[in-house]
């Protein structure tokens, strides 16, 4: 069989919009720098060898890493057609990545990521929804926790512009991360089993060395008591929750605000402004004995110096909890997915099924899903076991959890500890939702928590900083003017020199107030924490809009370019007139084209494409006109006050 020409995406598709990379090649395409013509790939299907890319995010080096590239290797000798690349990408720049490679065939054929992407991805269609292929998967040897985490019921176009809402699942469940009870042995014997137990141990074991001699500051309990997937161990034991029945965030509920006062009750024996690098300090070198935290942090654990175990969050025994509840932390599912596009299934949705090449094209993209369910299917299944005790992985496949038990080696001997109290976990856990809306309440809650537990400054503090610098100023400018009476009247000079007094006095309150202000950092009432957060989400929350009419996009156009067009035109005039001649304008264009062409690519045009996109809605893959009611929503809303700052004018003042 002949080489196949398999066409890649061409420089004048629509989506460009997605990225200033598109953005960037599409001026180099107008300015002739770039070759605008379809770039081609060649599949050579005489060696019926099929070469995948799997990217993952693993750091480099690491148990994880190296253990996939195993299981990898293995799938390579079980499969002599298929050859995988295996690209690691930093975490920071992988999301990034696939949301703006994936939609135009530059992506990869499978990647790793935890399921919290799958609402926001699923609908905007980076991910394959694999239910069309559910006979070539079996999720039944899968928990059930990691199960549901993949699964989400997401809204799809069809051709006629309809909205249809379909149920899928969109990865294969590689592994799980919950938070549990690491304890010091030494100083532990026996861990606290309920919240009660746990409370009184904090508070005994808690040694303050502020303003003390020769004294060692010690904690009993330390974590990342304002980080919401750690704090879902109290949320969601309380009975509280983030989405209500109808799928609607609802932050300020009962279980919630009781979630929070437990934390307030131990947070005084608690180390504040604690980071993931001081946890880890502080519990090998004994400052602490317990920490609530995932499998990740048993690599920052120093065997040498810790000899640590880890058991199930405790029960929650305090009054007002619901019957029988216990510590219930939020999981992380970690996932392969399947890209929703690949070059050869790009190139064959631009081509007419009446082309000859059609058929030897699908061909190709078949092959292509084919060779990529059976890659995710192996290193879910045959290489869960591998990926476990070599990559210190909790893996979903439940069956690696009996070989376990039965591998007596050395090598299993650490998962072996550790890994059935993770999987015990999973009865008393709750997946984090992978709705669209989950981001922007992981922040919104950290919030909440911060300020009920520690305070946060007041939204006053720019307006008042702005009118103290204002007054400064307006002082000095007066006092110039006053000391320098010869230049104006003899009356000038005398309200030159009380204005000068004026704003230094004005100033003294002002600048106590402002002192006051930022001092205070008094902690606020949950309840009101709650409302305030319930109020940020729903300004987050995607508006309802309707689509609006292109004639004002056009007609604010129009006006731009007449005005450039009247400007443009009373300057030649000007230069007419004046009868200057340049004759170096040649030279001078060469010297100055480098500047130009980088503030057209860095400058104008991403502010353009930008001032273009506010006028558009995004929503399931496309963008919809929506005229002015962007901006009519950002400058009218009255849902929140003036200092807040998540006003309009909060931000224009600072």
């Amino acid at each position: 069989m002949p080489n196949t020409i398999v066409p890649h995406g061409d420089c004048r598709s629509g989506r460009w919009v997605f990225s200033l990379i598109q953005t960037l090649t599409l001026l180099l395409c107008l300015l002739g720098l770039s070759s605008c013509s379809q770039e081609e790939q060649v599949l050579d299907t005489n060696t019926q060898t099929i070469t995948l890319d799997l990217w993952h995010a693993y750091g480099t080096g690491g148990d994880e890493e190296l253990a996939l590239l195993e299981v990898v290797r293995d799938f390579e000798k079980d499969n002599p057609n298929i050859k995988v690349k295996v690209l690691q990408v930093p975490n920071e720049t992988m999301t990034n990545k696939l949301f703006t490679g994936i939609p135009y065939g530059n992506g990869p054929d499978a990647f790793i990521k935890a399921h919290d992407i799958i609402g926001d991805w699923a609908n905007n269609k980076i991910i394959a929804d694999l239910t069309p292929y559910q006979a070539q998967f079996n999720l039944t040897p899968y928990h059930e926790a990691t199960v549901d985490a993949v699964k989400f019921t997401y809204t799809s176009k069809e051709a006629d512009g309809t909205k249809v809402e379909r149920n899928g699942f969109f990865a294969l469940p590689l592994a799980y991360k919950s938070a549990v009870l690491f304890y010091n042995k030494s100083t532990v014997p026996n861990p606290p089993k309920t919240t009660t137990e746990l409370y009184e141990y904090v508070k005994t074991h808690f040694e303050d060395c502020a303003g003390k001699k020769n004294c060692t500051q010690h904690y009993g309990l330390a974590y990342l008591n304002t980080d919401l997937f750690l704090h879902s161990t109290w949320l969601n034991g309380f009975g509280g929750y983030v989405f209500d029945k109808d799928g609607n965030a609802q932050l300020n509920n009962e279980g919630n605000a009781k979630s929070i006062e437990y934390v307030k009750k131990i947070n005084p024996y608690l180390p504040s402004g604690i980071d993931g690098g001081r946890l880890k300090n502080i519990f090998n070198d004994g400052t602490t004995d317990m920490v609530i935290s995932g499998p990740w942090f048993m690599s920052d654990i120093d065997s040498s110096k810790v000899n640590y175990g880890v058991i199930t969050l405790p029960k929650i025994d305090e009054p007002g909890a619901p019957d029988n509840a216990y510590g219930t932390p939020y999981v992380t599912t970690e996932g392969i997915f399947m890209s929703r596009e690949t070059r050869a299934s790009v190139a064959l949705s631009k081509m007419s099924q009446s082309d000859p090449k059609y058929a030897t094209i699908k061909a190709v993209v078949d092959a292509r899903r084919d060779a990529t369910i059976k890659l995710m299917n192996y290193v879910a299944n045959e290489g869960a076991y591998k990926r476990m005790v070599k990559g210190k992985q909790m893996v979903a496949y439940t069956p690696a959890y009996e070989q376990l038990k039965a591998d007596n080696s050395e090598e299993a001997m650490f998962m072996k500890s550790v890994a059935p109290t993770f999987l015990a976990q999973l009865d008393h856990a709750q997946s984090s939702s992978n709705r669209p809306d989950m981001g922007s309440i992981w922040a919104t809650m950290q919030q909440a928590m911060q300020k009920t537990l520690y305070g946060g400054p007041s939204g006053e503090t720019p307006y008042l900083l702005f009118l103290l610098l204002s007054l400064i100023v307006a002082g000095f400018v007066f006092l110039a003017k006053a000391t320098n009476p010869s230049v104006t009247t003899p009356q000038k000079h005398k309200m030159h020199i009380a204005g000068t007094v004026a704003s230094f006095l004005c100033a003294i309150p002002v600048f106590i107030w402002l002192r006051d202000v930022q001092g205070s950092s008094k902690n606020i009432d949950v309840a009101a924490a709650l409302e305030e957060a319930q109020t940020r989400i729903s300004l987050l929350r995607p508006i309802n809009v309707e689509d609006g009419n292109p004639a004002t996009l056009v007609t604010i156009i129009c006006g731009i370019l007449a005005v450039l067009c009247v400007l443009g035109l009373r300057a030649y005039k000007k230069h007419k007139e004046a009868n200057i001649e340049y004759t170096d304008n040649k030279v001078a264009a060469a010297f100055v084209s480098p500047a130009i062409i980088g503030m057209i690519v860095l400058v104008f045009m991403p502010f353009i494409i930008g001032a273009f996109l506010s006028f558009f809605s995004y929503e399931y893959g496309d963008f919809r006109f929506v005229g002015l009611q962007n901006f009519v929503r950002m400058f009218t809303s009255g849902q929140t006050s003036f200092f807040d700052s998540m006003s309009i004018y909060f931000t224009f003042v600072v």
